[in-house]
């Protein structure tokens, strides 16, 4: 019931800024992923300086639940370097509902905060506090899954808003892309398939100081998937240490 609210308003909501048609395509894929209560979100990429490739993968879980009144957003964002077989866990987001933990694997270090209610309603603005703390908590490129997740299911609705400001979106073979110089050196495509969202594509070249970096990922979207409970629990390991978390203030 919560999700066919959410889509309702997001529908009403369309008329509220302007956006081109493709941009619309865009808002129309973003309605239909929020009537999900959960969503699974793979991102894998390289970044490559002069002879330098690093690999890495971003694995983003979101679950969405409701029990009568009570709303429970959960989340749970790591961050790998490597990819496959290789890969090593780096740092983990976990929201179980209630806190939002970030552990360092690396340093063996975590620290946590409070975006909900442990009884009784989520306090006001529940979504929108855990977005916020995330983005804070952040590391690398999950501020990508982050932004994606965030404009999906937003405070109140779905609501797409330009990656690349300033920017016309071209209908290329029924994606929507943005690009940036002739031939681009930035583009990021929203990839569809009759009319759902199905994937997020982004490359970059860039000189600094004399070096060229080329980077290049793939965002995968897989809506509606069973998710372990595991996933969104967090028990600190033997040994590590806790440290200061964000200080954020909340907005009713």
């Amino acid at each position: 019931m919560r999700r066919l609210l959410v889509l309702l308003l997001g529908a009403l909501s369309v008329s509220a800024y302007s956006q081109t048609s493709e941009e619309q395509l865009i808002q129309s894929a973003m309605q239909a992923l929020s009537t999900n209560t959960s969503i699974f979100l793979q991102l894998t990429g390289t970044d490559k300086t002069d002879s330098l490739i690093t690999g890495y993968t971003y694995s983003t879980y979101i679950d969405v639940s409701q029990v009568g009144s009570r709303v429970y957003d959960r989340v749970n964002i790591t961050a790998y370097t490597g990819s496959g077989i290789y890969a090593k866990p780096e740092v983990s987001l976990i929201g179980d509902g209630v806190t939002l933990w970030r552990y360092d694997y690396v340093n063996n270090t975590y620290s946590a905060i409070n975006y909900g209610n442990y009884s009784g309603n989520q306090p006001s603005d529940y979504t929108g506090t855990l977005f916020r703390y995330m983005a804070s908590m952040s590391q690398g490129y999950m501020s990508f899954p982050i932004m994606l997740l965030r404009q999906i299911y937003g405070v109140d609705h779905a609501s797409y808003q330009s990656w690349m400001p300033g920017v016309q979106p071209a209908n290329v073979l029924g994606n929507v892309e943005y690009s940036i110089g002739n031939p681009p050196r930035r583009r990021i495509s929203f990839q569809m398939a009759a009319g759902v969202l199905t994937d997020v594509v982004y490359d970059d070249a860039t000189t600094m100081r004399g070096l060229q970096k080329n980077t290049d990922w793939t965002m995968h979207i897989v809506a509606g998937p069973t998710m372990n409970s595991g996933l969104f629990s967090f028990t600190p390991p033997r040994g590590a240490h806790v440290i200061a978390g964000p200080h954020l203030v909340n907005r009713s």
